[in-house]
């Protein structure tokens, strides 16, 4: 199993057309990003295909690419642009009141789904 995805150093590698890819993971931090252009045959067995847009006719087995936003707050460590603190991906918020008044907000995050 090799690792491309975007918080690697290791870049997508360069394949003849009709590689196959087994495990791989290839997540990619923008949704839609176009891999593997002008190759065609591609077959991917159990690969992370997250944000992935693949050849049109590549085989995906085991796994279907998705699309996703990815948010800052919940993915610290990949490097991603900082999102503010009341982003899109708010999913809950958690206010604390003492004697009527808001002395503190807690924001609850979670990755979002991209058509």
């Amino acid at each position: 199993m090799s690792n491309y995805a975007f918080m690697t150093k290791d870049p997508i590698p360069d394949v003849e057309n009709g590689h196959v890819f087994t495990g791989d993971n290839f997540i990619q931090k923008e949704a839609h990003t176009h891999v593997f252009i002008g190759k065609s045959g591609l077959k991917f067995i159990n690969c992370n295909l997250t944000n992935c847009s693949l050849p049109e006719d590549a085989i995906s087995e085991g796994s279907h690419p998705k699309q996703r936003s990815f948010c800052s707050h919940v993915h610290q460590r990949w490097g991603l642009p900082e999102c503010p603190e009341n982003c899109e991906h708010v999913v809950d918020i958690d206010e604390i009141i003492i004697d009527g008044v808001v002395v503190d907000t807690i924001y609850n995050y979670a990755d979002k789904a991209v058509e």
